[in-house]
């Protein structure tokens, strides 16, 4: 199920994060930091829920730790 926006529980609060505006995601233990508009937001998750819930033509798995969204790729080296 590819999901549009992703829910963070901050402190008592959740936050909506827009699919389309996070940039990458990685791992850190059981959590997951994810970076969309100059913030991290860090979400209790497992890398392949969330890997799930992207659509595969979007994001792109580069490392067991980390996710990115392809169109923010500006140049490979």
């Amino acid at each position: 199920m590819v999901n549009k926006v992703l829910a963070i529980k901050d402190r008592g609060q959740t936050v909506r994060v827009e699919v389309e505006s996070i940039d990458w995601v990685e791992a850190a233990g059981d959590y997951m930091c994810v970076h969309s508009a100059g913030e991290t937001h860090v979400l209790r998750s497992t890398m392949r829920k969330l890997v799930q819930q992207f659509d595969p033509q979007q994001f792109v798995r580069v490392h067991r730790s980390a996710l990115i969204n392809v169109k923010q790729i500006k140049a490979i080296a």
